[in-house]
């Protein structure tokens, strides 16, 4: 079985037609990203998202939900007029149609979409929210991270944003921040971002953020703005008055008296994962390994950011490549292999349903994820709709098609 997809826009068509075969069907889908590929089994699923880690298949499921909620009003609709047209007779004349004739289909359940943590107790009434950095947590971070790298172009700047005084709770340091960044995307078309949260241990656990931005901003200008947001928000220093800062915000002199902004360009990959592996993964537990808590989200991202896909369903191919000696740890003076792939399996006793592995040499499966990656760019640079987006990631394959090839 074979069949083409795509959308057909003003423009074009979004992507290239793909073409999905059933030779050698087997139970089991691959997926891989941009840290790690994992083979699970999916025996008894009637449909499986191409790709996964965007919040537009959340989208999808809501379209979905409607869609059968407006099919079961359609049939109900049309069995109480069947039975007022024939008097609650079961057998209809042949010129109705078989759905509408009573009897003949049964009324179709909603579903009930399951929203995780809502009712969690750190949501409940006078009780004050904690987070922390997960494991999980750390692995969306970095996820979204690199793909928000790839798409974003030649413009991206890593930043860290420090106070200039105790903000008092990690809640108003966020709403400084959310302020500062609502005048960014007022300034700067398309702005997005990626913000991850971190204690210093030398200012007694004073909070501070790290950015990810895809559009380059003076630095005299990004500095005065964000002391300012802070002075505004009641955040002062001793030193120094309202007046003070706002004659030198119009001046264009603040960096004379304060510079809290340090901003760093990401020259490629490699550079970006240092500064995820130290500020996200080490920086945020205590000396005794404790992992720190916040009153606050300890990350959050534009709109843009948290659609980009992280994976995508791929071949037996990918996965073969995972396991030889192109995925292993390589010593790059020497060249020297110092450790083969190893698979991280299921251990708990109950039978192996998935297995994970991790990608070592990220460039050596980045010509699988090239339609994740186009999808990414066209997500960032807003070059197709969001409804546009959505009606492609709608296309779902079975578990017999468990492979894709890709045209051109």
């Amino acid at each position: 079985m074979t069949g083409q997809y795509f959308i057909q826009t003003g423009s074009g068509k979004l992507l290239t037609d793909r073409k999905l075969t059933t030779k050698n069907p087997r139970p089991y889908v691959h997926r891989a990203g941009y840290h790690a590929a994992v083979s699970h089994y999916v025996g008894g699923h009637d449909g499986i998202n191409r790709f996964s880690g965007t919040c537009l298949n959340r989208q999808i499921r809501i379209n979905e939900k409607l869609r059968l909620e407006n099919q079961a009003q359609t049939i109900e609709a049309a069995q109480k007029r069947n039975i007022k047209t024939f008097g609650g007779i079961p057998v209809a004349p042949n010129n109705v149609t078989a759905w509408a004739r009573p009897g003949i289909t049964r009324r179709i359940k909603k579903n009930k979409l399951s929203h995780k943590g809502k009712n969690s107790p750190a949501h409940g009434r006078g009780r004050i929210p904690v987070f922390m950095f997960s494991h999980r947590t750390r692995r969306i971070v970095k996820d979204k991270a690199t793909a928000f790298y790839r798409a974003a172009g030649n413009k991206k700047i890593f930043c860290t944003l420090t106070f200039i005084s105790d903000p008092g709770t990690d809640g108003n340091a966020v709403s400084v921040l959310n302020k500062f960044l609502t005048i960014l995307r007022r300034e700067h078309k398309n702005l997005q971002y990626l913000w991850v949260a971190e204690k210093q241990e030398q200012n007694n656990d004073r909070i501070h953020f790290h950015l990810i931005l895809n559009t380059r901003i003076g630095i005299k200008r990004f500095n005065a703005l964000w002391v300012l947001q802070q002075y505004n928000a009641g955040i002062t220093h001793e030193k120094h008055s309202l007046k003070e800062v706002t004659d030198r915000f119009r001046q264009g002199t603040m960096q004379e008296i304060f510079n809290p902004v340090d901003v760093k360009k990401i020259r490629n990959i490699g550079t970006l994962a240092g500064y995820l592996s130290k500020y996200v993964s080490k920086a945020n537990r205590g000396p005794d390994g404790i992992e720190k808590t916040f009153g606050c989200r300890v990350w959050h991202c534009s709109r843009g950011v948290s659609a980009l896909i992280t994976k995508q369903i791929v071949g037996k191919e990918c996965i073969e490549v995972c396991k030889s000696y192109e995925n292993a740890v390589v010593d790059k003076k020497t060249g020297e292999i110092l450790k083969m792939p190893q698979p991280m399996k299921d251990t708990d006793g109950r039978g192996i349903f998935y297995t994970v592995w991790r990608i070592n040499q990220p460039g050596r499966i980045l010509c699988f994820l090239s339609e994740m990656e186009q999808l990414n760019k066209w997500i960032i640079s807003q070059e197709f709709t969001r409804h546009q987006i959505i009606e492609y990631l709608q296309t779902t394959i079975t578990p017999d098609h468990y492979r894709q090839h890709f045209l051109n």
